[in-house]
C-alpha cells in the first residue's frame, strides 16, 4: 500500500472514525481476527469493515496434546478454532503457515489428534480463500511412519498459489487439481503416486523436491509445461539403485540436480532445450571411495545434453568424480563451488 499522511486530510486533529476507510482498512490488517470482530461493536460503520478487512496472515504452532513448559506461542486446537471461526466467510488469508508436532502418545490419541487437525484445516480450506499454505509435521517418533493428516481439499484448492509441505508420508489423494498453484515444494517425504502428483498443474512455475524418497517407483517423469524452476535433491530410493529421470518441460529455464553416488539417475528423453543456468551436485560416500565408471559416464553425457547453458555450475565432489572416471568437461561456462 503506498503511503499516506495525515497531511493528506487537511492536518487537522480529527477521531480515528473520521478517518478514509482505505485508511481504516489498513489499520485493521494489523490485528487479530478476534479485535477485528471486536471493533464492530464501534458502530455500524465498524461492523461493516469487520467483514471486509483484507488479507489475513496465519503463523501457528500446534502441539497435540500437553505442550513442555519451555515452549512458547503455542496454539492449542481449540484456540486455533476459535480464531477461524472469528473469520467471516470467504476471508482472504494470505498466508497459513502451520507446525504441527505430535509427542509420543497412544494410537487412540494420535488418531484423536490427527482427526481434529484434518477437520480444523478441511475447514479453513473449504470456508475461506488460502493463498499460501506452508505445513511441517514433526512427529516426535520418527521411527514410526504414518500417512500426514491433510484433508483432500487442499489438493483441489482453487485458490492456492504456493504450497509447501515437510512432512514424511503424504497421501495424495487420487483426483489433484491446482488452477492457480505456482509454486510447489515438497521435502522429507515418501513419495507413493507421483503420476497424481505431477497432474493437475496448469500454471506451475516453481517445482521443489528435497530429500523425498521413491520407494515405489525405478522412473520419475516430470512434465509440466509452465515450468520454469525445478530441483531435485535425491533422498533415497529401495527398488534399487537407479532412478530413472525423465524431464519433459518445454520452458524449464533453471534446473538444481543433487544427488550421490550410492544411486543413479539416468535421464531419458530429457527436454531441456530452454535451460539457461544448470547445478549439479554429486556427494560421493566414504563407503564407496572409488565412484563407479558408469555413472560417471551417465553424468557426462547428462553435462553434454546441457553445454548449451549460459550458467553452470558444479559442486566440486561432482568433478571429483568425473576427473576420477577419466572424463572431461568444458568449462568456459562452469563455476566450480
Amino acid at each position: 500500500m503506498d503511503s499516506i499522511s495525515i497531511d493528506d486530510f487537511g492536518g487537522e486533529d480529527r477521531s480515528i472514525s473520521e478517518l478514509p476507510d482505505k485508511i481504516l482498512i489498513h489499520i485493521l490488517s494489523f490485528l487479530t481476527a478476534k479485535d477485528i470482530v471486536a471493533t464492530s461493536a464501534l458502530s455500524k460503520r465498524w461492523k461493516s469493515f469487520s467483514k471486509l478487512f483484507p488479507i489475513r496472515n496465519f503463523e501457528l504452532l500446534i502441539w497435540a496434546g500437553k505442550p513442555p513448559a519451555v515452549q512458547r506461542n503455542i496454539h492449542s486446537f481449540d484456540s486455533f478454532q476459535r480464531e477461524v471461526q472469528l473469520l467471516p466467510d470467504k476471508a482472504r488469508i494470505g498466508t497459513f503457515n502451520l507446525i504441527y508436532r505430535l509427542p509420543i502418545c497412544s494410537n487412540e490419541a494420535e488418531n484423536e489428534s490427527n482427526s481434529k487437525l484434518t477437520s480444523l484445516l478441511n475447514d479453513v480450506l473449504k470456508k475461506h480463500k488460502v493463498e499460501k499454505f506452508e505445513f511441517l509435521y514433526n512427529r516426535i517418533d520418527s521411527e514410526l511412519i504414518k500417512p500426514v493428516p491433510l484433508p483432500d481439499s487442499l489438493f483441489t484448492s482453487d485458490s492456492l498459489t504456493s504450497l509447501k509441505l515437510t512432512a514424511s508420508q503424504i497421501c495424495f489423494p487420487t483426483s489433484i487439481s491446482f488452477p492457480r498453484l505456482k509454486t510447489l515444494h515438497l521435502r522429507c517425504a515418501d513419495i507413493e503416486n507421483a503420476k497424481q502428483l505431477f497432474s493437475g498443474h496448469p500454471v506451475l512455475e516453481e517445482l521443489e523436491l528435497e530429500y523425498c524418497r521413491w520407494n515405489y517407483y525405478k522412473a520419475l517423469s516430470i512434465s509440466i509445461g509452465p515450468l520454469k524452476r525445478l530441483t531435485i535433491s535425491h533422498g533415497g530410493t529401495t527398488a534399487g539403485k537407479t532412478l530413472s529421470l525423465r524431464i519433459n518441460c518445454s520452458n524449464l529455464q533453471s534446473l538444481k540436480l543433487t544427488t550421490c553416488s550410492r544411486f543413479e539417475f539416468e535421464f531419458e528423453r530429457c527436454n531441456l532445450s530452454s535451460l539457461a543456468e544448470a547445478y549439479l551436485k554429486i556427494i560421493t560416500w566414504s563407503l564407496l571411495p572409488q565412484p563407479r565408471h558408469d555413472f560417471a559416464h551417465q553424468t557426462l553425457e547428462f553435462l553434454e545434453r546441457i553445454r548449451h547453458v549460459k550458467h553452470l555450475e558444479l559442486a566440486q565432489d561432482t568433478l571429483q568424480i568425473q576427473w576420477g572416471a577419466g572424463g572431461s568437461i568444458d568449462a568456459h561456462s562452469s563455476k566450480v563451488t
